[in-house]
């Protein structure tokens, strides 16, 4: 197996970041559409959330696109030269998405009525939302034609992912610690809509695990792929794997939500139950991050 990383942290963390950004805005539709004013805090902050985180994410792909090793930036506008290429669709989605979330963003600062256009504005920018977070799974799928990456399952297995860390983002915005991060909103906790929220994350989560056996169970009908295969799961980075995506990110917050927040619930510690809602949001973000850079370290290997 080639020992070559040419993708790696920056990556990784763009694909996270592509994921983060379309899930707290896919949040922020979805809370304002259903929920109909009940979760006006969390459109409010996953719209205010989506577009900086990425802006970031954009400007670390633009900057492997860039070829900074070659001193030459202008070379990020060849990406507007193939308007059929993942890379050129891609940019389209996430700029879409970045006007939309600034435009809703900026509305919500105004304070904006609930009417037919704001519906439709979410509506648009929720179909960019998803095509979004599915396109950081494609990207890899269709961009290196790495066996590992072959999966169909990928970009739904990166699109579900992305929904859970942003719903996870924006719970933290809406915790105690978004209190302290973000007094000029003067947000107070509700625990009941913090309790909704995490139930729906662990749906999600419980979707993550189920597309998770399925993308490794397609892989390995890959006779190519089956090298890298058992490097992720049981060479060196099956500890990241196995401790830190599973583990930390998908299982224990599972069982935290499930059997942490009912014993509290019987011994009415409320403190204790926001403890333990932003310690599962938490480690739903670090396993989010770690679940994109396993799999593009493994893929080039």
């Amino acid at each position: 197996m080639s020992q070559t990383i040419e993708w790696s942290w920056y990556i990784a963390t763009y694909l996270f970041l592509g994921g983060l950004g379309a899930g707290t805005f896919i949040t922020s539709a979805v809370a304002d559409i259903k929920g109909k004013g009940k979760y006006e805090a969390f459109s409010r902050f996953g719209a205010h959330l989506s577009w900086p985180i990425l802006i970031v994410g954009t400007i670390l792909l633009l900057f492997d696109l860039g070829r900074p090793e070659l001193g030459d930036p202008l070379h990020i506008l060849n990406v507007f030269n193939n308007p059929i290429s993942m890379i050129t669709i891609g940019t389209i989605l996430l700029v879409g998405l970045i006007f939309i979330s600034m435009l809703t963003s900026f509305l919500w600062l105004a304070r904006w009525e609930r009417t037919w256009l704001r519906l439709v504005i979410y509506l648009v920018g929720l179909v960019l939302a998803i095509g979004v977070a599915v396109y950081t799974g494609l990207l890899l799928t269709l961009a290196r034609g790495s066996p590992f990456w072959g999966s169909p399952v990928l970009p739904w297995l990166f699109m579900v992912s992305g929904a859970s860390t942003g719903l996870a983002l924006v719970g933290l915005a809406n915790s105690p610690l978004g209190m302290r991060l973000f007094p000029r909103f003067s947000i107070k906790p509700e625990i009941e809509a913090l309790g909704t929220i995490k139930k729906v994350d662990d749906v999600l989560i419980t979707a993550e695990l189920i597309l998770m056996a399925l993308y490794l169970g397609t892989i390995s009908f890959i006779e190519m792929a089956r090298g890298e295969m058992i490097y992720l799961l049981v060479g060196q980075l099956s500890p990241i794997f196995w401790g830190v995506v599973i583990a930390i990110g998908l299982l224990i917050p599972l069982l935290l939500g499930k059997y942490g927040i009912q014993y509290f619930n019987r011994t009415n510690s409320t403190e204790k139950i926001l403890l333990i809602v932003m310690i599962t949001f938490f480690l739903v973000l670090i396993g989010g991050f770690f679940l994109r850079y396993v799999i593009v370290v493994v893929g080039q290997l």
